[in-house]
């Protein structure tokens, strides 16, 4: 069997570099930088943030879920359920992974000392394994980051419930040799981390916690924060982590206590779980002239297009906005936030992409596309084009699709919307977009709609000896993209199976006024 990056039968799509500059781009649709995108619909960052450690969520979750054991086993056999993870050769241990669930002890009820932190920034894995569940690369669309290890990457400091320790290490846990936990929180579920990530704090800790996050809240929304302790390597925050700050003692995050796992009793179980304590950090800005205030926000963010188009920014390119464009990078795609690159950088998918855009204004979604679409309806839902034809999808988006919105077919994924451009303006924005909008169904007078997102690629049906045919376009980046009427980057309007949906996340959402004229 012959092995592809991607399948031969696909092609390599195109992101057109005129088109990234978000700055640039809202000059020339003139948008107004202090206008205000609507009002926030929804705050629920700090309860989330808290979920793990509300006695009434856990045994809630307890009570739905039935069993633990039985749901963690669930986790595990979900993901085998997809036929495309062949090639990682996990599905043959399947049966070892049940039995090892099977073998192990899980709570029946909330106890306050199940409560742990993340000290570090953590994997949450649908496997507990190592090894990357990676996609038959042989198949259609499955690039080499096209894998799915992770639900997400937890950042540093945040807290999870542990629902249980499987029993595949001897009793002791090291930061060199530790074991699985079963942790939950509310945006993913269950799922398994390593437990040299997650410690135990005391309960006047705790309680610490939960008056500064909720009295003080403080969101990194940047790659560019230093912390100054160091732990296994450690020394960046990551973006959405949520450091704790007094006025009177400065800024505290979570750090382990000692190299050995402590021994904890509960209910029926014996857990080595590391103890932590919340420690003096200090925060500090590693671009020169950039005060912290650059890079750590305090959310409720105002939706502001200056704002919004910052985090776009951010979730978007590895740099921020003050870097200057040649020498940002975008950020690959990968399911899950997996590793890319020799770098071991982490991507981020469609689903990602969204939930952290929308982080710093005070909403916490969930993880997966439907369930954030499904959200997006209830704050907002705008406008609702089920006529299943391409050129009614295509004005829709023209029409609806304005920055701060957001745009969707059924369940199946969502973009982020810029706004229309003119062909002369897209054109100057980037020559080699404006020839290709020509030659894929697009006219002098048409608007060219923009959007953003962080696709593994593009599904399209193109003629072949006077046949219809599927085909995909690949494109692994986190970018913006145009909208054209045939072609690869047709794909958002000519789903003839779906309605299309245009929402938002926040309320009250403005359809802005731009400008189609050089």
């Amino acid at each position: 069997m012959s092995l592809y990056a991607y399948s031969p039968n696909d092609q390599q799509g195109t992101i057109y570099a005129g088109l990234q500059n978000l700055n640039e781009l809202a000059d020339i649709l003139m948008l107004e930088r202090k206008q205000e995108l609507g009002t926030i619909g929804k705050n629920n960052l700090i309860e989330s943030l808290l979920s793990p450690w509300d006695e009434s969520k856990i045994n809630e979750l307890i009570l739905n879920s039935g069993d633990i054991k039985t749901a963690a086993k669930d986790v595990v056999s979900g993901i085998f359920r997809n036929p495309l993870y062949d090639l990682s050769g996990l599905l043959s241990h399947k049966e070892a992974f049940l039995n090892l669930i099977e073998n192990s002890s899980f709570l029946s009820a909330y106890v306050p000392a199940a409560r742990g932190i993340t000290l570090d920034d953590t994997d949450a894995l649908f496997v507990p394994s190592r090894t990357l569940l990676t996609k038959n690369l042989n198949g259609t669309a499955n690039t080499a980051t096209d894998q799915k290890s992770s639900s997400t990457l937890i950042p540093a400091n945040t807290p999870v419930f542990i629902l249980g320790q499987l029993r595949d290490r001897p009793s002791m846990v090291s930061a060199e040799r530790d074991s699985w936990l079963l942790i939950w929180r509310k945006e993913f579920g269950l799922k398994f981390v390593r437990s040299g990530h997650i410690g135990r704090l005391s309960e006047q800790d705790i309680e610490k916690y939960k008056q500064l996050v909720t009295r003080n809240p403080e969101i990194v929304r940047t790659e560019r924060v230093e912390r100054e302790f160091k732990l296994d390597n450690f020394d960046m925050l990551m973006p959405g982590t949520m450091p704790l700050y007094s006025p009177d003692e400065g800024y505290f995050l979570a750090k382990r206590n000692g190299r050995k796992g402590e021994l904890v009793q509960i209910e029926s179980n014996t857990w080595f779980i590391y103890r932590a304590t919340l420690d003096h950090a200090t925060l500090r800005s590693i671009d020169e002239g950039k005060s912290l205030t650059t890079h750590i926000k305090h959310p409720p963010m105002k939706p502001t297009v200056r704002n919004y188009l910052d985090d776009l920014h951010n979730v978007m390119f590895h740099y921020p906005i003050y870097v200057e464009p040649r020498l940002n990078e975008h950020r690959s795609f990968s399911w899950g936030e997996g590793i890319t690159g020799i770098d071991n950088l982490h991507g981020v998918d469609t689903s990602n992409f969204v939930y952290k855009l929308v982080l710093g204004f005070g909403l916490r979604l969930p993880r997966h596309s439907a369930d954030q679409i499904a959200e997006g309806m209830k704050i907002n839902k705008i406008y609702v084009d089920r006529s299943k034809d391409t050129e009614s999808h295509y004005q829709t988006l023209v029409e609806h699709c304005t920055l701060g919105r957001m745009a969707a077919f059924a369940n199946t994924g969502h973009l982020v919307c810029i706004g229309s451009v003119s062909m002369a303006q897209l054109s100057y924005l980037d020559k080699d977009a404006g020839t290709a909008a020509l030659n894929n169904g697009i006219k002098e007078g048409d608007l060219i709609p923009l959007v953003a997102t962080s696709p593994v690629g593009f599904s399209w049906h193109k003629e072949v000896d006077g046949k219809t045919v599927p085909s995909w376009t690949i494109t692994p980046k986190a970018a913006v993209f145009p909208i054209f009427k045939k072609g690869p980057y047709s794909s958002w309007v000519s789903r003839k199976n779906y309605d299309l949906t245009i929402f938002s996340f926040f309320e009250n959402s403005p359809k802005l006024e731009t400008r189609t004229e050089l």
